[in-house]
């Protein structure tokens, strides 16, 4: 994904950044859902292999972030409330794609 700001590491200009979600949807037994989301963020930049001048993925890994909520509907700000009812449909859309 591209960043809206680059970010500088080292000297370094990162423009993107590689990210992993996991999303999980749970059932209380009083049937209300418990959702939580882990994201990990690596900042990354396109380099060039100075032996073969081909493209390379360059990534500060020392500098990745790990967010994790462990309740979705605990969320504070209306950014990240808006963030996880986002998810929540995109996994509902997903799922109704696949015939669940």
């Amino acid at each position: 994904m591209m960043l809206a700001t680059p970010v500088l590491i080292d000297g370094n200009v990162y423009d993107r950044v590689n990210v992993s979600l996991s999303v999980s949807g749970l059932y209380n037994p009083d049937g209300t859902l418990n959702s939580s989301a882990a994201v990990r963020i690596v900042p990354a930049r396109i380099g060039t292999d100075p032996e073969t001048g081909v493209p390379v993925l360059i990534t500060a890994d020392a500098a990745a972030t790990s967010l994790f909520r462990g309740n979705l509907d605990s969320l504070e700000s209306p950014e990240e409330q808006q963030a996880a009812e986002a998810m929540r449909v995109a996994v509902v859309g997903l799922l109704r794609a696949k015939g669940f």
